[in-house]
Parts: structure tokens; C-alpha cells; sequence
């Protein structure tokens, strides 16, 4: 996970860093994509580790569930 999360990293600077010298931008000189994309890179990564929400019942035990409540 934390190779995955550097790689991403280091390849989401270099991709910044190209974009920032080769676009202009007037009032700065440069987006600051070098910052945005890793941080947004971690971000990712970071939320793609965490597990998925958990559900108790299955769909085919809720609608047996409601059948059983509407013939009572």
C-alpha cells in the first residue's frame, strides 16, 4: 500500500511539475499543481484503503422481511 501511495505520489509531482513550467498563468506564474495533484494523489489513496460500508442484511432477507410485515 505505502510503495502504491509513492509511486502515485512521486508520478502525480512530476506530472504537476510539467504542467506548472509549461502553462502560463499571468498573476503567479504557475498553478501550483505540483502541491494539488499529490495531496489529491494521497487523498485517494488514503479513501481507496478504507473498507466499504457493512450491511447486516441482504436484499433477498428485506424483502422477505417486508412480505411478512404487509400479509400481517
Amino acid at each position: 500500500m505505502y510503495v502504491k501511495m509513492v509511486c502515485f505520489t512521486l508520478a502525480a509531482w512530476f506530472v504537476g511539475l510539467l504542467l506548472d513550467a509549461n502553462l502560463d498563468f499571468s498573476p503567479l506564474g504557475y498553478l501550483n499543481l505540483r502541491t494539488l495533484f499529490p495531496v489529491l494523489t494521497v487523498g485517494l489513496c488514503i479513501l481507496s484503503c478504507l473498507p466499504g460500508p457493512k450491511t447486516n442484511k441482504s436484499s433477498s432477507d428485506e424483502d422477505e422481511s417486508e412480505n411478512t410485515t404487509r400479509e400481517s
